[in-house]
């Protein structure tokens, strides 16, 4: 029966028992064995535990034991042995018992015989050893697919670094002037790498679901404004195909859950995509509802319905496969691996929900999916727009799935509604209430001719009343249209573009209202482009919200060093510099922070020894302040790092302004530890203030309403006189004034000079407000002493912006940017961004003969700490290329031979040279102590 002898143990206490088993034994075919026998339960369990043993007969009653404790005694020692029970005991159900425990089998003494004892022993043994091989392939599959997840993974990854370096090289290629045919090609280039990458990202995603490595991770998010973004997402490839992308969310649908809103993202992304991807006209319908709603939580619907090719019934069940399409012909027409829609089906899984598909052929398909969230316990009640609530509006929408769409939201929000189809019917609808004399408050056009707004707001002097205003208008109008620069608008139009978010809607219609309340001949009016038409929380409460903070900058590069404290100063921020970890720590024990912003990689102590340390020296403190990872890298081991090390977020470099506003918004209120004294240095700011001069009361009144929104204290004048006199009392007090051109006696020049010529006055934040237009008037406000000048009626998104400017800016003058500045520049303003590239001009060259030093060197470790600075201070100056080579020396230096280095640093030289050249233009272009030329 087996090559090798058995080890078999015998635990009987009676002799004549055990004298009959050893005959047994002796008389059958299993001679080779090595038989141990014990007469009680402490004997057989040390036999057991000193000695190997492939098999236990085990009578059950002993002197020291009896029943089933015994075979369970035995079995907790050694769970992986056969045990044959040997009883006396004709008890049926006890037999049962100890088989679903775990026996191999059970003998009745009474009545045994040599042939019954080795067939026990002979099955035993051989379902013990089936039991291992099964287990040993159950090893050797996972870990070949273990093996296949990781080499997906990391192939994945290695292909990623170099797209992306395709796909940043071809879009700033696209920046540059090229002919027709190269930008044909260049734009060939493009698409290739997105569709590449895209493959590759799914092949990432499909690999970590394989291992075992992707994780749902709950936390509260608005899923109305996820379904958005992917809207803004995929609105361009819609408007390329010509395809219109709708959002129904049904009425009394909650949006404050909570779940992982960028799987649910990823979900949505994957399945409007592939409905693009296969519609070649009509729409897309993402249509999100709600069944069973209750306080706690909501089961969630969501479909998408699109007009396309269809799918056969017999093709439908295969979809959610991996690397499954409908047919080859499908596949080499529209491509893709067929990877997204499995994702899809395993992310829906790992949520708890479901998801289906419903087809036909050549009329479209229908996409589902559920999933069961509970509700935000700490959401507040979603916003109301009192003025829509019974306001009447006419809505013209000739696609009929869009008009309905719209129809819901308007009445949501308790508007009455008309809804007509085309122009025609639109101009008839707004002459019979007018003569009804029940008007529209305001019209809603979605119709692509671009003139149909004007002709629908000019009076029609064939009606009763031609003196009678027409009501404002808002043209949604389709993805990607812009109006001409310089074209004239009428003052009571707004233009919306495609895809409209709800709540930029709702503002719209909602200062449309109330300017045609008030009578106001310059309402504030809007041109929002595509994707970015809403005012985020954050841009309404910048200026009441980051005053005060004190962050500490880690950071050993000193480039970053000035641009993050610039940046930081930008956005109302008192920040103090480290240039490791042990100075981090040492001003962490100083003063009180509101947040640290830390670098990984630094001299002396890193970013993850600094953020332990800091970590542990607050556990006697019960408060915790808000670190946030400064990164290059992206990898999800580089981020789980920083969160093993007690960091609480990340940002990737470059960092720029709106990665530090996100995160002071987000941890900016979570102050450090309240027990150390507060630095001497760091009192409450007060709230800035500001003047309003302007004849127009509207206008002063709309004005002051916005400012006060973001926190700032408004006083009024109605001239320039009445003007001065408040700048008597206030003074030096008084941080903006916004100051209308035309007014009586005194214009806005001569008020902006007699300003200027005050006392403590010459560096008071000064925004002209006009009616006229071009570079003559934006000279001369310059020329009177103004630090902006606007043209009306003041769209709000341009004033927020400008007051923004003034008031949290660094104070540079810069009325108009140089085109194709790098983005630094448009962050931090010229003046300072001249320094900065002169430092960095400085700067440079000898880290780089530092680099080729170690290089010829071969020391590994000062090369890769050379091209980490250096990596570091290009990308932030906008100079990509350089950047890009400098991380490619770092990360071969880990690996790679010596040849490939000097190769690359002799590339590195040549595009420093090239780079520097640019930046020298730059400062020449820019005029002394950073100032733009004048506008000509």
């Amino acid at each position: 029966m087996h090559e090798s002898p058995l080890n078999i143990l015998l635990v009987e206490d009676n002799p004549g028992d055990v004298v009959l088993i050893e005959v047994f034994l002796a008389q059958s075919a299993v001679t080779r064995s090595a038989l141990i026998s014990c007469g009680r339960l402490d004997e057989a369990l040390e036999a057991l535990a000193s000695a190997p043993c492939d098999i236990v007969l085990l009578d059950l009653s002993l002197p020291d034991s009896a029943g089933l404790a015994t075979f369970t005694a035995v079995h907790a020692l050694k769970p992986g042995i056969p045990i044959v029970i040997l009883t006396g005991n004709e008890n049926d159900e006890l037999a049962r018992e100890a088989m679903q425990r775990g026996a191999q089998d059970w003998l009745s003494k009474n009545g045994l015989d040599s042939r019954q004892l080795v067939r026990a022993i002979r099955y035993a043994i051989d379902r013990k050893h089936a039991e291992i091989e099964l287990l040993h392939a159950k090893e050797v599959a996972e870990a070949a697919t273990r093996a296949k997840s990781e080499f997906l993974s990391t192939m994945s990854y290695e292909i990623r670094t170099p797209m992306n370096g395709v796909i940043g090289m071809t879009n700033i290629l696209l920046e540059t002037q090229l002919s027709e045919d190269q930008r044909s090609y260049a734009e060939t280039i493009k698409r290739s790498a997105d569709s590449l990458l895209t493959i590759v990202n799914d092949i990432l995603d499909f690999s970590k679901i394989e291992a075992g490595k992707l994780t749902i991770e709950p936390t509260p998010f608005d899923l109305r404004a996820v379904a958005e973004e992917v809207l803004d997402l995929l609105a361009g490839r819609a408007g390329e195909k010509g395809v219109e992308l709708i959002l129904r969310y049904a009425p009394g649908t909650p949006r404050r859950l909570v779940g992982d809103a960028g799987r649910l993202r990823q979900v949505l992304i994957n399945l409007v995509g592939n409905a693009l991807k296969f519609t070649l006209a009509g729409h897309v319908l993402i249509d999100i509802g709600s069944s069973g709603a209750n306080a706690v939580g909501a089961r969630l619907r969501v479909v998408i319905h699109d007009t396309g090719i269809g799918i056969a019934k017999d093709r439908q069940h295969a979809l959610f496969e991996s690397f499954s399409q409908v047919d080859a012909s499908t596949q080499r027409r529209f491509g893709g691996t067929g990877l997204g829609l499995a994702i899809s089906k395993r992310l829906v899984r790992m949520m708890g929900g479901r998801i289906g598909v419903s087809s036909e052929p050549q009329v479209g398909s229908r996409f589902w999916f559920t999933v069961t969230l509970a509700k935000d316990p700490g959401s507040s009640a979603e916003p109301a727009f009192p003025l829509l609530r019974g306001a009447r509006v006419l809505v013209i929408e000739p696609h009929l799935l869009r008009r309905e769409v719209l129809r819901e939201q308007l009445a949501d929000w308790g508007m009455q509604i008309e809804v007509v189809g085309d122009e025609r019917l639109a101009s008839a609808a707004i002459r019979r209430a007018q003569a009804e004399d029940r008007p529209y408050g305001v019209t809603v056009c979605g119709l692509p001719d671009a003139d149909a707004a004007a002709r629908l707001t000019s009076a029609d002097p064939t009606s009763a009343d031609p003196a009678r205003p027409m009501p404002p208008l808002i043209h949604i109008t389709p993805v990607g249209s812009h109006r001409p620069a310089g074209e004239p608008r009428p003052a009571n139009v707004a233009r919306l573009s495609k895809p409209v978010r709800a709540s930029r809607l709702a503002q719209t219609l909602s200062a449309m209202l109330a300017s045609a309340v008030a009578g106001a001949d310059r309402a504030v009016m809007t041109d929002a482009t595509p994707a970015t038409g809403s005012l985020c929380p954050e841009d309404t409460r910048l200026l009441s919200a980051l005053f005060g903070y004190r962050v500490l900058l880690v950071e050993d590069n000193i480039t970053n060093q000035q641009v993050g404290s610039l940046l930081l100063q930008k956005l109302g921020c008192r920040t103090d510099v480290a240039a490791n970890g042990l100075e981090a720590i040492d001003l962490w024990r100083q003063f009180t922070y509101d947040v640290i912003f830390m670098d990984c990689r630094m001299p002396d102590m890193d970013g993850f020894q600094a953020t332990r340390e800091i970590r542990a020296l607050e556990r006697g403190q019960g408060t915790q302040i808000p670190i946030i990872a400064l990164t290059a890298s992206a990898r999800d081991e580089d981020l789980a790092s920083c969160l093993a090390a007690g960091m609480d977020g990340h940002l990737s470099k470059p960092v720029f302004s709106e990665g530090l506003r996100a995160a002071l918004a987000r941890w900016g209120g979570k102050p450090g530890a309240k027990d150390k004294p507060a630095s001497p240095a760091t009192p409450p700011r007060p709230k800035p203030q500001a003047l309003v001069v302007d004849d127009d009361r509207t206008a002063r009144k709309a004005i002051r309403a916005l400012l006060e929104a973001q926190g700032v204290v408004v006083q009024e004048a109605r001239g320039g006189l009445e003007a001065i006199q408040v700048l008597q009392q206030a003074g030096p007090a008084i941080d903006l004034i916004l100051v209308d051109w035309h007014m009586d006696p005194m214009n806005g020049y001569s008020l902006i000079r007699a300003i200027r010529g005050r006392p403590n006055m010459a560096h008071t934040r000064i925004i002209l407000l006009t009616h006229e237009r071009g570079a003559a008037h934006l000279e001369a406000a310059r020329a009177a002493g103004a630090d902006d000048c606007l043209s009306k009626p003041v769209d709000r998104q341009t004033l927020i912006g400008a007051i923004r400017h003034c008031l949290v800016d660094p104070p540079a003058r810069c009325l108009e940017r140089i085109p194709h500045d790098p983005q630094l520049l448009e962050e931090v303003g010229p003046e300072a961004w001249t320094d900065l590239a002169g430092d960095f001009l400085r700067g440079v060259p000898p880290e780089m003969a530092a680099l080729g030093e170690a290089i010829r060197r071969r020391d590994l470790q000062a090369t890769i700490g050379c091209a980490h600075r250096l990596a570091g201070s290009s990308a932030i100056m906008g100079q990509s290329a350089v950047s890009s080579l400098c991380t490619l020396i770092e990360s071969t230096a880990a690996d790679g031979p010596v040849e490939h280095l000097q190769q690359i640093h002799r590339r590195l030289d040549r595009e420093w040279l090239a780079s520097k050249g640019r930046i020298e233009a730059l400062i020449g272009r820019l005029g002394p102590a950073g100032r733009p030329p004048s506008v000509r």
